[in-house]
């Protein structure tokens, strides 16, 4: 059975993603726009400082205070964004699995659905 675009835009506009998704999807996937790249580029940066001082803290054995005041910065902002990729990719796919059960269609015919008519 072959599914048209309108059918299919129909289902995925039944289940919409959240606002975390659109958010993760937009600022840290593969997909990311040139223009939507400074986020993801800030977060990598503070990822790496905070790694990076810590590191060097330890090292150079510096006070235990800095230290431990990096490390939680670096934890918390790793924890974060781990907390968030991991949440927009379960809630994606659980939508993606619901568009596929209204279609009644298998993941993979979804992925050349999306292919074929969203890009």
């Amino acid at each position: 059975m072959e599914i048209s675009q309108q059918e299919f835009i129909y289902a995925c506009n039944l289940y919409p993603p959240n606002k975390l998704v659109k958010f993760a999807y937009r600022y840290f996937s593969r997909s990311t726009i040139k223009k939507d790249e400074w986020l993801s580029k800030i977060v990598e940066s503070l990822l790496f400082f905070f790694f990076l001082s810590g590191f060097i803290a330890t090292v150079l054995q510096l006070s235990k205070k800095f230290i431990v005041i990096v490390s939680s910065l670096f934890f918390l902002l790793l924890i974060s964004v781990g907390f968030i990729m991991t949440y927009a990719f379960i809630s994606n796919n659980l939508r993606i699995k619901k568009i596929c059960k209204y279609l009644k269609i298998n993941t993979l015919e979804y992925n050349s659905l999306a292919e074929k008519y969203l890009r």
